[in-house]
């Protein structure tokens, strides 16, 4: 896939989100799609959030992390994805189902951090120590995907089929 490819399906998977309609699995209409290249979808989605947008990163997720939920999905490992401002939904909100696709819900740990980890070196240690609080957190999937025919290559693309999440409560 060229550059004008993988623009082309960042800006596919933001209009099925924005329109709230499943496209077909990106991996069967783009079959050079590997996950290096939906790992750079992923990039050109966030930073299209950002300065067109108005949006904010402001952390990164582990998707499928549960063997439960990879069996469901067909995968074999995690995936992963960027949490945008955007994203979060305050604790006790209401939420319309008429946003989102098709949801899923998970229940996962959220880490806030007291420091950033970088580099290829980060060890367990390094996390333990970054870590400042660990809270509770419902996270809404909503694949972009039609009927969540999604390999890794897919969910990548897609930012690891992040919905949105509610945080829990003070630690």
């Amino acid at each position: 896939m060229d550059t004008s490819e993988l623009h082309k399906l960042a800006d596919t998977l933001r209009k099925a989100r924005i329109d709230r309609v499943p496209i077909p699995p990106s991996s069967k209409t783009y079959p050079s799609l590997d996950v290096r290249r939906a790992f750079e979808v992923q990039r050109i989605t966030v930073e299209n959030a950002v300065s067109k947008d108005g949006d904010r990163l402001v952390g990164y997720k582990l998707g499928n992390i549960a063997k439960v939920m990879q069996d469901a999905f067909g995968l074999d490992q995690p995936d992963y994805g960027f949490l945008l401002a955007s994203l979060f939904i305050y604790q006790g909100t209401n939420i319309s189902l008429d946003k989102l696709i098709k949801p899923y819900v998970e229940l996962e740990p959220a880490f806030v951090l007291k420091k950033h980890l970088r580099g290829p070196n980060v060890t367990a240690a390094d996390v333990i120590n970054a870590v400042d609080y660990a809270i509770p957190a419902v996270e809404i999937i909503d694949s972009r995907v039609e009927n969540w025919a999604i390999g890794l290559e897919d969910t990548l693309a897609d930012n690891g089929s992040t919905g949105a999440v509610i945080l829990g409560g003070t630690p």
